[in-house]
């Protein structure tokens, strides 16, 4: 029931602050969308959602504004929105793929 609470709360949460409706090239912002999403995880606790925007806040500084309004305009209410936020970041690690396997 308590990783059910929650994903709840903070689904709620993103909902009443308009987390990911309003497009923003703040850190803070972004990496909520991320905690939010992070929050929909199973056994997740709130300890392991602050790590996830810590760690979030860390990678979002090298990001391009357009990445970032592209997270934040997303809005996500439910597990199934995270999706279009990890499309968002994408571009941001395509110089990770190696090469061979985009061909």
């Amino acid at each position: 029931m308590k990783k059910l609470t929650t994903a709840l709360i903070l689904a709620i949460l993103s909902t009443l602050t308009g987390c990911g409706s309003t497009e923003s090239t703040s850190c803070d912002n972004v990496c909520d969308s991320y905690g939010t999403c992070a929050g929909f995880t199973e056994e997740i606790t709130t300890a392991d959602i602050e790590e996830a925007k810590t760690s979030c806040k860390q990678e979002c500084a090298k990001w391009s504004d357009e990445t970032k309004k592209c997270i934040t305009k997303q809005p996500i209410k439910s597990a199934v929105d995270c999706a279009n936020l990890s499309m968002c970041a994408l571009k941001e690690y395509q110089d990770l793929i190696p090469k061979d396997l985009l061909n």
